[in-house]
């Protein structure tokens, strides 16, 4: 209340408005810098933003790298033909995709880990 009587007021020197100014700060000061934490299920403390790596250079992709993918190729049950529950991810960042080694990278990685036969 204090605040808006003091901005309906009119102000004319420069020190009224230094003043407003500085009762104006102080009051978001404690709205603005309030911390939160996350706790799970269990009341233990979990971060925030987690970064993921990418698979092929070991680069960590930050949050704004919205060129980045992430794959997951899953695995199938040869008789059904159906996915398990069990899968492989693949993250590439934008860096690589820019470059236009994603798919370079994508190939090396499945023969790596024999999604893909040596010979592709």
């Amino acid at each position: 209340m204090l605040v808006l009587s003091l901005i309906n007021f009119k102000l004319n020197s420069s020190q009224m408005r230094n003043n407003l100014f500085k009762i104006i700060n102080q009051k978001f000061k404690t709205v603005c810098f309030k911390t939160y934490n996350m706790q799970n299920d269990a009341g233990e403390f979990v971060d925030l933003y987690c970064p993921r790596k990418c698979s092929a250079s070991n680069r960590l992709i930050h949050a704004k790298d919205h060129a980045s993918v992430q794959l997951v190729i899953a695995d199938v049950d040869p008789a059904s033909g159906r996915a398990t529950e069990s899968a492989k991810m693949y993250v590439v960042c934008g860096a690589i995709r820019r470059m236009g080694e994603s798919d370079d990278c994508i190939v090396r990685l499945t023969k790596k880990d024999g999604i893909l036969t040596k010979n592709y």
